[in-house]
C-alpha cells in the first residue's frame, strides 16, 4: 500500500493519506503522491467530489518532525522542497472545480489543519481535534494556514490559536465556523462517505464557480465579485442540469442531475 491511497466509489474519489505509524505526517514522498493523485482527480470526468480523510488515530499530524530533523541538508533547504509541494496541494484543492470534503478521522496538527482548511467542506469524527502546533516547534504556519485561519476566526482569534496552540475540539470548532459537521466515531467513515457523496449528485459546474466566487471574496472587490458572479451563472445557464433543474421544477420532481 502506499502512502497514499485513492479510491472510486461511483462518482466519489476517496483520497486517504496513509502513514498512519507518522500520524500521516507529511514528508516528501506523500506531499508528492497526494499532489499527483489530485492532479489526476481533476482531468478525471467521473469523478464529481472528493473526500480526504486519513488512516489511524490522526488526519494529520503535519509536517514530518523526525524527517525535518534527521534531514543532512539546511533546515531551509529541507523546507523550501516540503513547501512546493504543500503549497502545491493547498492551491489545487483551492482551483479544483470540484468540491473537496475534509474528513477528520482524528486529530489535525500544523500543515494538517492548513490541509482541512483548503477544502471546501469540513466534516469531523467527534474526537477529532485541531491544534496549530507550529509555534510549539519554533515555526510559523505554512500552507495557507495564516490566511484560511484568519479568514474563518478573524485576526485576533487566529493569533491567539498560533501564538498560544490550544486544543479546539469539535463542538468547538462546530460553534466557531471551523467544520459542517460532526459524526460519532464508530460511524464516521460511513457519515462522511455518504455526506460527500450527497455533494456529488448536485450541480458540478454551479458548485465550480460557487467556490471560485467565494473563495475570491476575501481579496477580489464586491465589483469583481458581481462579475464573477455574472460570468458564472450565464455560464452555468448553458448546462444540462440547468436545464433538468427547470424541467423537474415545473414537472413537480426532484431533479437529477448529471454535473454537466
Amino acid at each position: 500500500m502506499g502512502v497514499v491511497e485513492y479510491n472510486k466509489q461511483d462518482q466519489l474519489a476517496i483520497i486517504t493519506l496513509n502513514r498512519p505509524e507518522a500520524m500521516n505526517a507529511i514528508n516528501v514522498e506523500l506531499g508528492e503522491a497526494l499532489l499527483k493523485i489530485l492532479v489526476d482527480v481533476e482531468y478525471d470526468e467521473n469523478i464529481r467530489a472528493i473526500l480526504l480523510t486519513g488512516t489511524g488515530k490522526a488526519f494529520s499530524s503535519g509536517g514530518d518532525v523526525k524527517a525535518m530533523i534527521a534531514s543532512p541538508d539546511p533546515k531551509s533547504k529541507f523546507f523550501k522542497e516540503l513547501t512546493v509541494f504543500l503549497n502545491g496541494i493547498v492551491n489545487t484543492i483551492r482551483m479544483l472545480k470540484k468540491p473537496v470534503v475534509a474528513g477528520l478521522n482524528g486529530a489535525a496538527a500544523g500543515a494538517g489543519v492548513s490541509l482541512a482548511l483548503a477544502c471546501d467542506l469540513i466534516v469531523a469524527s467527534r474526537s477529532a481535534v485541531f491544534n496549530l502546533a507550529y509555534t510549539k516547534i519554533g515555526l510559523p504556519p505554512d500552507g495557507g494556514a495564516t490566511a484560511l485561519l484568519t479568514q474563518h476566526v478573524g485576526p485576533k482569534r487566529a493569533m491567539e490559536y498560533i501564538f498560544f496552540n490550544p486544543v479546539i475540539n469539535m463542538q468547538q470548532a462546530l460553534e466557531i465556523g471551523l467544520i459542517n459537521r460532526v459524526f460519532e466515531d464508530s460511524t464516521f467513515l460511513k457519515e462522511a462517505i455518504g455526506f460527500t457523496k450527497s455533494v456529488a449528485t448536485g450541480p458540478t459546474v454551479a458548485y465550480g464557480f460557487t467556490k471560485r466566487n467565494i473563495n475570491q471574496a476575501f481579496s477580489a472587490s464586491f465589483e469583481q465579485i458581481l462579475e464573477l458572479e455574472r460570468e458564472g451563472i450565464a455560464t452555468c445557464a448553458n448546462t444540462d442540469d440547468f436545464i433538468e433543474a427547470g424541467r423537474s421544477f415545473i414537472e413537480k420532481r426532484k431533479s437529477v442531475f448529471k454535473g454537466k
